[in-house]
């Protein structure tokens, strides 16, 4: 093989990527700041796994097919083509969430729970299998060799996530001061921590699995053990994603991409295999969401908020990009690019679209008083009015 993804040295490109990594890996644990969203994992952890495993597995597998026939890829090369772009984007599916749950859609039948721990979930898989198929494209390394290493990376990320995480659970105590600030600061070092380090050691997916695995257990415990929950935590970390992560996202790939070297048969193509990969993940996520207790409204609901891509895709594109710069596999790094740009221009925004049009038409939504305290039913009939469906204005599109 030619050149390496993984040198010894690091440059700016990789300082970003790396921060942009931790942005994506924390964003999922980070924006659940509602009580409403309490996870109920119990009730629908089935389709949990079955959404966020196998669903992004068979977009990916579809995305490959396509791209091998298409552009003549190798295989491993489609696999990392159909990684890349069948990870859902939680920056535009989550927060959508969240508007509607706080009014009330979706609670009682637990969709929000189901779709953040799938997107959770979804987006680890995809980025663990994209380093991995990157890391045997671009290796020396005898094929048993690097899935060895695969398989430790795995283990290791797992368990310092899981440790550091029932760490974070007890300290600091609940009962010293500012350990809202205490928590948040523990967290965001330990995250860097297992970014920066796995990158700098080229075990990219070990850093990523621990940094989302430290996250979930530790905020697990944090809803629990204090009135405000992770409020404040979320909060901060979500200003910070707001304020820089998705920007150092965006730059990265937009720093990229090259519209004056177009070649608009590859665009057609590529949008050929973004259509075919949206069109499986639909149809898939209807099919593995029967069983969980939703209604068909619901399962159509939840298939769709799988559609946008934007923020693993902004975060992945440019490490493969600078990975492949100078040797024999950049024309596929472009092609990867360029069908990724088109992913987010188009996907993002309609997908947040679809999203908040059909998000009071299919979910069901939880009694006015219940949701938002309000005691005199004549506020609460007054409150609903307001809030029909006719009369909801669309937020901003926020990829």
């Amino acid at each position: 093989m030619e050149g390496s993804a993984y040198a010894p040295t690091w440059n700016h490109m990789d300082a970003l990527n790396a921060i942009s990594n931790w942005m994506e890996a924390w964003l999922p644990a980070a924006l659940v700041e509602d009580e409403s969203m309490k996870l109920q994992l119990p009730k629908s952890s089935g389709a949990i796994l079955r959404l966020g495993i196998l669903s992004p597995i068979l977009e990916a597998t579809a995305i490959a097919i396509a791209a091998y026939f298409f552009f003549s890829m190798g295989v491993r090369a489609a696999i990392v083509f159909g990684m890349v772009l069948a990870a859902t984007s939680p920056a535009v599916t989550i927060p959508t969430m969240l508007r509607l749950s706080k009014k009330g859609y979706g609670v009682s039948g637990g969709v929000p729970t189901m779709l953040l721990a799938a997107a959770a979930i979804d987006n680890m898989i995809c980025i663990t299998l994209f380093n991995v198929f990157l890391r045997l494209i671009s290796s020396k390394s005898t094929f048993l060799a690097e899935i060895g290493i695969i398989i430790a990376q795995i283990f290791i990320g797992l368990k310092l996530g899981l440790t550091n995480g029932i760490l974070l659970r007890y300290f600091p105590s609940i009962k010293q001061a500012h350990f809202h600030f205490t928590r948040g600061a523990m967290l965001f070092a330990l995250s860097l921590a297992f970014i920066f380090g796995g990158q700098a050691a080229g075990w990219d997916s070990g850093g990523v699995i621990a940094t989302i695995i430290v996250s979930i257990v530790a905020s697990l415990k944090w809803k629990t053990d204090n009135p405000d929950m992770t409020t404040k935590e979320a909060d901060t970390f979500k200003l910070m994603w707001d304020l820089g992560g998705m920007q150092v996202l965006f730059v990265l790939i937009g720093y990229e991409f090259d519209f004056g070297t177009l070649d608009y048969g590859l665009v057609l193509r590529g949008l050929l295999i973004i259509a075919i990969g949206v069109l499986i993940r639909i149809i898939s996520v209807y099919i593995l969401s029967f069983g969980s207790g939703f209604k068909k409204l619901e399962q159509i609901f939840i298939s769709l908020s799988f559609l946008p891509k934007a923020t693993v895709q902004a975060a992945l594109v440019p490490q493969l990009v600078d990975a492949y710069t100078g040797t024999r596999y950049a024309p596929q790094a472009s092609i990867i690019l360029t069908t990724c740009v088109f992913a987010i221009l188009i996907t993002a925004p309609l997908g947040q679209l679809i999203l908040q049009l059909l998000g009071p038409k299919t979910l069901k939504r939880k009694n006015t008083n219940e949701v938002f305290g309000v005691n005199n039913v004549e506020q609460a009939k007054q409150f609903d009015k307001l809030e029909r469906p006719s009369n909801i204005v669309l937020e901003s599109v926020d990829i």
